[in-house]
């Protein structure tokens, strides 16, 4: 790593994570492609773009070594306002510098300097509020059915009648579940009745109506139904 400071502005080298007004969900930054520790050093609030170069270990001159390498001998030094290389990332303060770097990198197709990707680091704080909500909504009562669809049994259909007259059973989880034809307005739909609750799930395909997930969602929609009778 090497650090350039042509400015006032100096990093503050102890991030405290506790002063991350963002709550961020590891698994789900990670899905986008991002870490918790690059939240730490956008809190450092001195840089405000960063450009990360590619490498590939396959091709000659593009290791992720060479890159960094790169980065930190090259890139760095071009700049001339507060700027940071840690890894293939270049951390930049200054929109000046960032200027320079694309005129000298942007257009590469090839070896060392082609550019991967580049963030402002509002855009990136927004990408780590957005990954919360996505976290939250991931635990939300609609998503935890899949959740309960991964632990459910194979289930052995019971099936009864022809074309759209026909009407599967089977038991899953002490529950009795039905798929039956049916019609949601004026569109005709696969109906998932549990205990006798019409409708708990429903579906375009039958195929869908049988699968696992859709008898985990009619279940957990068949609860609702009960507590909000009690």
């Amino acid at each position: 790593m090497r650090f350039r400071d042509a400015g006032n502005v100096r990093p503050n080298d102890a991030v405290d994570p506790q002063a991350n007004e963002i709550a961020p969900d590891l698994g789900q930054l990670r899905v986008f492609g991002m870490f918790i520790t690059e939240t730490h050093r956008w809190l450092r609030e001195w840089a405000e773009w960063r450009v990360r170069f590619a490498y590939d270990n396959e091709r000659p001159g593009m290791t992720y070594r060479e890159v960094s390498e790169f980065v930190r001998d090259t890139a760095v030094p071009l700049c001339c306002w507060t700027a940071e290389g840690i890894d293939t990332v270049l951390y930049i303060h200054n929109f000046e510098d960032l200027k320079t770097i694309f005129r000298c990198y942007g257009s590469m197709i090839d070896r060392h300097g082609q550019i991967a990707a580049a963030q402002s680091r509002t855009v990136y704080l927004e990408a780590a509020r957005l990954a919360v909500q996505l976290a939250a909504l991931a635990r939300s009562p609609e998503n935890l059915a899949e959740q309960e669809a991964q632990g459910l049994p194979d289930m052995v259909w019971s099936v009864v009648g022809q074309g759209l007259a026909r009407i599967a059973t089977t038991v899953a989880r002490g529950h009795r579940i039905l798929v039956r034809h049916g019609y949601v307005g004026v569109n005709e739909m696969w109906l998932v009745d549990v205990d006798g609750y019409p409708g708990c799930a429903q579906w375009r395909a039958r195929a869908d109506a049988m699968s696992k997930l859709s008898v985990g969602m009619a279940i957990r929609m068949s609860e609702t139904h009960r507590r909000g009778g009690r």
